[in-house]
Order: C-alpha cells, then structure tokens, then sequence
C-alpha cells in the first residue's frame, strides 16, 4: 500500500463498523479502500459510498451512532485524498 491508502486502512480500522477487534480491522477493510479512492476521484463524496458500503455492501442498519461515525470517517479520508 502507498502512504494514502495506509492513511485511509488507518481510518477504516479506526471506523470498523462491523467493530472486529483492532488487529483484524487493520485487514479486514483494505478491500474497500480502491472504491473510495474512486468515489473521491469521481464526485469528491466519500460519505455516500461509505453508507454504501454499511447498508448494502456489509448489511448494517445505519443508525445514529454509525451515521456520525461513518460522517467522522469520511471526513478525516477526503483530508487525506484532498
């Protein structure tokens, strides 16, 4: 991984929304890494992707703790990308 992408698994494992203990979180999100760095090149809106990912990719019911963290997460990645 280049340093974006390590920024970006470090913001994923800290998201974790599956909540996987850290050790596994560090790999357990790389897979989505390439699809945010497209919706980022495509229209700069990580956040959207990323309830993506929650609802229909992973199947979680995005409730109001997941949504402000998933909002956090999103920010904190387009400061890397940006």
């Amino acid at each position: 991984m280049n340093t974006i992408e390590i920024g970006i698994n470090k913001v994923l494992s800290k998201w974790n929304p599956i909540g996987v203990p850290p050790s596994i979180a560090e790999i357990e999100y790389t897979s989505y890494i390439p699809g945010i760095i497209q919706a980022y090149k495509a229209n700069k809106e990580v956040y959207t992707f990323m309830v993506h990912l929650c609802t229909e990719v992973i199947g979680y019911e995005f409730n109001n703790e997941l949504e402000i963290a998933t909002k956090q997460a999103s920010e904190e990645i387009e400061k890397i990308l940006g």
